[in-house]
Formats: C-alpha cells, structure tokens, sequence
C-alpha cells in the first residue's frame, strides 16, 4: 500500500530508466556515509544497509544506546534527500539480555525508525518490521533496506 501509495506522485516516484543511476550514487554516498560502521550492499534493485556494528540497544530495551545517533542522524538526512526511495527497517530482538521477542524487536524497529524520520525522512516512506531470529555470539542485527518506488504507469482508457 505504500509503495502504491508514493507510485502515484511523480515527485515521490521514479521512472524505471532512472533506477539504476539513483541507487548507483545512493549507494557510492551510503558507503562514504557508513565508512566502516556499517556495510552496504545492493542485491539487484535494492540496497541493503546494515547498521548492526553502529547501532545497538539498551539491554532488554527499546531505545537504541549510547552512540546510535551517530549513525542514525546523518543517515536520516541523507536519505532525505532520496524521496524516491521506501525504506523498511528491521530489527531482531534476539540479544542475551532480551531473548527472542518479537514485541522488544518491534519497538526497537519503531525506535530506528523514529530517529530516521526526526532526522528529516518522511514518515510516509519508512515501513517498520521488527523480525526474530538469533545470529550467534551477537547483539540484535538492525537492516535498513532500501527499494526505489517506480512511478505507476498511467492508466490507459479502453480502445472503442
């Protein structure tokens, strides 16, 4: 609904010729962006962000820790620049404070993506997924994945 949503807008949406240019520089400032707290990686039409050695939580809690905003903030107002682009933020609860809840990992996606959208990203283009899953011998993993929103094709009248 929301990719449809933003496909509407000509100013929110790009046409598929321009996908590949965008990501393109988006991932080249993501990654001098990022320097080494963060890998980005493109798997075909999107981005995957992952912030898992720049972000972590309180134990047990919701709130991102000490430090997070170093990366949340300046990562939040380049993407603001990118309104043609949805970006779905997961997070694992899976930590050894927290466990495995599902409730804990959705608040902590929230969290992310709270900071993101008062860094300038609009609320409309942040889809929030809090996700389970343990990695071993690590804290909880936090991805931003980033996908272009093509502009819907324009709906033809049917030939009488």
């Amino acid at each position: 609904r929301v990719r449809q949503a933003l496909a509407a807008s000509d100013r929110d949406a790009l046409a598929a010729a321009d996908v590949g240019y965008t990501l393109d520089v988006l991932q080249g400032r993501l990654r001098q962006l990022a320097g080494g707290r963060a890998s980005v990686a493109r798997h075909g039409q999107h981005l995957a962000l992952d912030l898992s050695r720049s972000v972590a939580f309180e134990p047990a809690g919701p709130r991102p820790g000490p430090g997070a905003d170093a990366m949340l903030a300046p990562l939040g107002r380049l993407l603001a620049d990118y309104r043609q682009v949805l970006a779905t933020v997961r997070v694992s609860a899976a930590d050894a404070a927290s466990g495995n809840d599902p409730r804990l990992a959705q608040a902590r996606a929230v969290a992310v993506a709270q900071a993101l959208a008062d860094a300038g990203v609009a609320k409309s283009r942040i889809v929030v997924v809090g996700t389970t899953g343990a990695r071993a011998g690590a804290g909880p993993r936090v991805e931003v994945q980033l996908d272009p929103v093509l502009r819907a094709a324009p709906v033809r009248a049917p030939s009488r």
